[in-house]
């Protein structure tokens, strides 16, 4: 079993909320509720909201490159078992409409939506 740490908690709950209502609808406050840790917390690991915007939609290009790398790793010849292993790599992602992220990230950040675009390519 993986322990997370406390800014692993604190990104996973802002992808959660980020993907259940979005980016500007989300406080730090929210995430600090969701995470179980306390606002502060939240502030001594990410400095504003920009800040942890980026350290969790980072996660999406980060899942992609480690599914690469199992890829490279195995080089399963059956397309079933790639996606299996690309799946197994999103799984560890919330669930929600990720086009409609990536939208509002494009609005609200356009040099992160810069930065997780140039990463996904």
């Amino acid at each position: 079993m993986t322990v997370e740490t406390t800014p692993q908690r604190i990104i996973q709950a802002a992808l959660e909320l980020f993907m259940s209502q979005g980016i500007k609808k989300t406080s730090l406050e929210e995430v600090a509720q969701r995470a179980g840790v306390t606002r502060i917390t939240v502030y001594r690991y990410y400095p504003d909201k920009q800040h942890l915007v980026e350290a969790a939609l980072m996660q999406f290009p980060r899942v992609l490159e480690a599914a690469r790398v199992v890829l490279e790793q195995q080089k399963p010849e059956h397309v079933e078992t790639i996606l299996e292993q690309i799946g197994a790599q999103f799984a560890v992602l919330p669930a929600g409409d990720f086009p409609a992220l990536l939208e509002e990230l494009q609005r609200v950040y356009p040099q992160i939506w810069q930065q997780v675009h140039a990463t996904r390519v």
